[in-house]
Formats: C-alpha cells, sequence, structure tokens
C-alpha cells in the first residue's frame, strides 16, 4: 500500500473571494466519484513549489494550486516524491492524476493533458560576475551549462544551442553551486528561483547574465490523458484566477532578504583608486603649469623680436632698449632660444679666395 500524505487544498487565501466554477449534474457526479484527486510535485523548486520537512506543500505554486482546488470543488491530495524525476515516474505510471506546475513539452504531452498557464516567469542566464552579458545564445563560444535533471529546458538547449556543452545535477543547488564553484559556465533558471537561489544561499559572485530569447516558463497543470473532464474542469477554475491575484500570491513569495557583509577588500580598493586618481591629478596640475609657463616665456621672447629693429647699415650692429649696440647674434640669443654656428657661405668664399 504506497504511503499518502493528504493534503487538502481547499482553505480560501486570506483576502480572497472564492468563485466558484459552475459544474453540470454530470460533471458533480464524476467529481463525486473521483473523490481525492493524487497530485504529484517537485519538492525541491523553491519559491515555485516545495515540501517541507512536515510534508507540506509551499510555494507561490500551492496558493494558485489552492485556488484551483477551492473554485473546482476538487480536493487535492499529495503523493510524497524524493525529487522530480519520481514525480515524473509516477505521473506516467498513472499513480499521479495530476501535475500541478510545469512547463508544457512534446514528451510531456505523450501522457498528459495540459490547462492553460497559470503562472508565466522568463528564463534567465546564470554566470558569475565577470562572465559578459549574453544577448544571444547562438552567439556564445563552447561554454558548459548546467541544468538539473528532468528539466523542460533540457532539450530546448540541446537542439538550439549544439555548441554548448549540457552539464546535469540531481538538485537545483547543485546546479547553482557548480556555476558558483566555476565547474560549469552558467545554468539557466527562471527568474524567480534565480533569485531566490542566490539571495537565499548568498552566492553573491553569481549575476543575470541574460535572458533566453522565445522560451519562458508557462507554466500549467498538467492530467493524465485518461481523464479529460478532469482537465477541463481544472482549466475552467485556472481561467477564473485574475492577473491581480497572480500578483498577490508573488508578493507572498518576496526573494529572501539576505543582508550583504560589508567588502572591507573592495573599500580599500576603491580608497586606493581614489587615492591614485588624485595624485595623478597633481602631478598632471604641476606639470601643465610648467608647460604653461614655458609657453608663456616663449611668446614674451617671439613677442620681442616683433616690430622694426634698428641695426647700423655698416657693422650690422642691433640697438637694445637700454641704447647699446650690439652684435647681431648676441641680440638674437639673448632675446630667444636661438643659437649661432658661423661658416662661410659660397659667395664669400669666392671673393676671400680672390684676395
Amino acid at each position: 500500500m504506497r504511503a499518502l500524505l493528504a493534503i487538502l487544498l481547499v482553505l480560501p487565501l486570506l483576502g480572497q473571494s472564492p468563485v466558484p466554477v459552475e459544474l453540470s449534474a454530470s460533471e458533480r457526479q464524476y467529481v463525486q466519484r473521483l473523490g481525492k484527486v493524487t497530485m504529484c510535485v517537485d519538492p525541491d523548486w523553491a519559491p515555485f513549489e516545495s515540501v517541507d520537512q512536515k510534508g507540506r506543500y509551499e510555494g507561490i505554486a500551492a496558493d494558485l494550486i489552492a485556488l484551483v482546488s477551492e473554485r473546482s470543488g476538487i480536493p487535492l491530495e499529495l503523493v510524497p516524491t524524493r525529487n522530480w524525476d519520481e514525480s515524473l515516474a509516477r505521473s506516467r505510471k498513472g499513480e499521479c492524476l495530476v501535475l500541478p506546475f510545469l512547463n508544457k513539452t512534446p514528451e510531456r504531452e505523450g501522457w498528459l493533458a495540459f490547462t492553460e498557464p497559470i503562472f508565466s516567469d522568463p528564463n534567465v542566464f546564470i554566470t558569475r560576475e565577470e562572465h559578459s552579458y549574453i544577448g544571444d545564445p547562438a552567439e556564445l563560444p563552447a561554454e558548459s551549462i548546467v541544468l538539473p535533471r528532468g528539466t523542460a529546458v533540457e532539450g530546448w538547449i540541446r537542439s538550439r544551442y549544439p555548441q554548448l556543452s549540457v552539464i546535469i545535477t540531481e538538485t537545483e543547488a547543485e546546479a547553482f553551486d557548480m556555476v558558483s564553484s566555476r565547474k560549469a559556465d552558467m545554468t539557466m533558471r527562471s527568474l524567480a528561483v534565480a533569485a531566490y537561489a542566490i539571495r537565499k544561499r548568498g552566492l553573491f559572485n553569481l549575476k543575470i547574465a541574460g535572458q533566453m530569447p522565445e522560451y519562458q516558463n508557462e507554466l500549467r497543470i498538467g492530467v493524465l490523458k485518461t481523464e479529460p473532464l478532469l482537465c477541463e474542469i481544472l482549466g475552467r477554475a485556472v481561467r477564473t484566477i485574475s492577473p491581480k491575484e497572480r500578483g498577490q500570491v508573488r508578493e507572498r513569495h518576496p526573494s529572501i532578504d539576505v543582508q550583504t557583509p560589508v567588502n572591507y577588500r573592495l573599500i580599500i580598493k576603491v580608497i586606493a583608486g581614489l587615492g591614485a586618481l588624485m595624485i595623478v591629478g597633481i602631478v598632471w596640475n604641476y606639470r601643465l603649469r610648467k608647460l604653461n609657463a614655458r609657453l608663456e616665456k616663449a611668446l614674451m621672447e617671439v613677442r620681442t623680436l616683433q616690430g622694426l629693429l634698428p641695426i647700423c647699415a655698416w657693422c650690422k650692429k642691433v640697438r637694445s632698449d637700454e641704447g647699446l649696440w650690439t652684435q647681431i647674434e648676441q641680440y638674437v640669443s639673448e632675446k630667444t632660444a636661438a643659437t649661432f654656428t658661423h661658416g662661410v657661405c659660397p659667395e664669400c668664399a669666392k671673393n676671400a679666395l680672390k684676395v
């Protein structure tokens, strides 16, 4: 006799006004004949769904499924499983009529019928903080991506991005740990799951590096194909849940607020960097003042040689501002940075040879 943990999800959520699904007489008889509907979940998928140590079903999915159960009038009985793989296996064997919170895939459609989405959430890439932004996964080099076993996105990754090496782990925690410890380059999880895991476990060397294009979590209730009427009734209950109610459920499960420890090493680096910038600024200003002084001196010297110079027509001496007559070479050298060397031009050389 299999061990079952009965959890009746029929208590209304606080602040909600129940909108029961209207059932026909034959549908009511069907529901009554079904009795408690068995349900398998992922016991390790917080904050979406998990099972605590006392066997209680918790998370965003638990709150939404409570609304569906209440409004459809169908009580749900939790079948305890060790992990998601076991839940899928028991569902295939018909031991669970319902999988309450999963993505629809071609493989799963082989034995399940699905309701409309009960909750939507984007898939994101999680990498270490030094990894660059991921805009298009197709442009990634041959890197490794780690995923928990049994996820719907595994097939999508393998078919769309064959250059990525896929590593499989048994749990969500192992996937995040492998990225944090550099045993894998990235993982890809739901945004809500990623934020929850990073903050709860203090993995502050991880970041959300981009969003998976064209693929987000459209989470639905999956029902065995042998019970189409059950799927139809649960689907009608899903449609009674308003966007406001979904928002209120999300708000009841915020990311865990973990205080970030003070990073003194980072503070020292910042202070050292600012100090270096100040020193560079001081040196630069000093050099700039020297260059300005040299430029001003050069401009003054240029201005000195501007205008009319009184020069002797016979000996070529130049009269200074003080009234003294000096050789033109001496005058120019005093007023500028120019120096003179002496030689004989070709014409003077010819004249010298004639003498």
